[in-house]
């Protein structure tokens, strides 16, 4: 990292003075019943026992690009809850001298709001039982009392970054984490209720049943890297650049460009004319998968015109045939080789639709699992240099004119290698064509 992280100590008085908000780019706020009666009862049970100052954790910061504003990277959880615990006890006392970040703090997330309002009157039902003295020493003992490790970052990424690496209690921040980040933080122009749209619809992919880690583990990162004769095993942390571009809203863009800022308008202008209220027309972005990224709402469309895209293929009916099991389909190898597979047919459908389409996935299917075919034991090494050869059959889809020159490709089979028992269901199920070696021709 390139800032200097100086930690400082600060009292929650003093924290909540500050002009702190809540970024569009946060996870909803989630805490629930638990969580908030677990830091009430610390908060009080350290009162009681000595009523020395009590650490509440860390809460990292990054001071924003315009004004003195300073976005909860991380610990917005606890912020939240003690925002909404110490308004409780101010509005049941009638204090009207409250920090300012009581009154001043926005939440705008349609979860968030809710969880607030729950958690609110949780929090009521239990300060019930407290008498007003009572009240008092608890107010005066969070804001005086307890502090937090205040960490401040001028870089976002160094934030996210310093986030994810102490943040070994929670769940820590993923790849597609940090690029809603990078990518909301570059949509400024955009409406406030476009931005809780596109939240929205990223955390319903982002769930353990979404589409959005496979969509880009699996395929957008793996394709991309693999057309430029790169490794592309594991997307993390480390490779979010694979996904960063240009924003088309910024005055001067690149000659190169060119090019997609007039599909970009032209895109734009289309669905906004006032003919789209009487013929509700809607002209998609012409997204590629090898395109350079553009920066801001037009990523969020691509990954989600992939995720479609995925969903299609998967239940294509040329694809079924070749997507049942067979004895040993789960294993490592067959998987990394399927993965492969509807990586290779994506790119095809991406650049030439259904042209060709059922021999082409016959020729992607016999392409990607040769290595399965040929091997007792395929690891992701294998085929990802199988994959980032520049004679692979996805080299040869990206540089191709027209889908007849992909389906001049030919699939060969290797004479010296040892068959393999574990692959008689698989040959036996597909029957695979291995014809005459021309590929040393394309």
């Amino acid at each position: 990292m390139s800032s200097t992280i100086s930690p400082e100590i600060q009292s929650i008085a003093t924290l909540f003075a500050s002009d702190l908000v809540i970024p569009d780019y946060q996870r909803p706020y989630r805490w629930n019943e638990h969580n908030v009666a677990q830091l009430i009862v610390d908060i009080k049970s350290n009162y009681l026992i000595s009523g020395a100052e009590y650490r509440l954790g860390t809460v990292v910061l990054h001071t924003a690009t315009s004004g003195n504003k300073l976005e909860i990277v991380d610990g917005q959880q606890r912020t939240i809850t003690l925002c909404i615990l110490l308004t409780a006890i101010a509005t049941k006392l009638n204090i009207t001298d409250k920090p300012a970040l009581l009154t001043t703090i926005a939440i705008n997330h349609p979860e968030s709001q809710q969880q607030v309002r729950h958690n609110s009157a949780l929090i009521n039902m239990q300060l019930e039982q407290m008498d007003e003295q009572e009240l008092i020493n608890l107010y005066t003992f969070i804001l005086s009392n307890c502090s937090l490790v205040v960490i401040k970052l001028s870089d976002i990424s160094e934030a996210f970054q310093f986030f994810d690496s102490q943040n070994a209690r929670g769940k820590a921040l993923e790849p597609h984490d940090l690029l809603k980040a990078y990518h909301l933080r570059e949509m400024g122009h955009e409406t406030q209720q476009t931005k809780l749209n596109t939240i929205k619809h990223w955390e319903q992919e982002a769930t353990s049943s979404g589409n959005l880690k496979p969509i880009f583990a699996n395929y957008l990162y793996r394709i991309r890297r693999w057309l430029k004769g790169e490794h592309g095993r594991y997307f993390t942390n480390k490779h979010i650049d694979v996904f960063k571009g240009v924003n088309l809203n910024n005055k001067e863009v690149p000659h190169y460009i060119e090019t997609a800022l007039r599909a970009h308008i032209y895109t734009t202008q289309y669905n906004h004319s006032l003919d789209r209220i009487a013929d509700k027309n809607e002209l998609k972005y012409p997204h590629q998968i090898g395109q350079i990224i553009l920066n801001g709402s037009r990523f969020f469309e691509f990954v989600a015109h992939y995720i479609e895209q995925q969903k299609y293929l998967e239940k294509h009916t040329e694809l079924a045939p070749y997507l049942k099991s067979y004895n040993g389909s789960h294993r490592a190898g067959d998987n990394y080789a399927r993965n492969l597979f509807l990586a290779v047919v994506m790119l095809y459908h991406d650049k030439f639709k259904e042209q060709h389409f059922k021999q082409a996935i016959r020729l992607c299917f016999c392409w990607a699992y040769k290595l399965r075919v040929e091997n007792s034991r395929v690891l992701m090494a294998s085929i990802d240099n199988y994959a980032k050869n520049s004679s692979s059959l996805l080299n040869v889809i990206a540089h191709a004119l027209d889908a007849n020159e992909v389906l001049r490709y030919v699939v060969i089979k290797n004479e010296e290698a040892v068959s393999s028992n574990k692959t008689k269901g698989l040959e036996a199920l597909h029957g695979l064509y291995l014809g005459k070696d021309t590929n040393n021709e394309q």
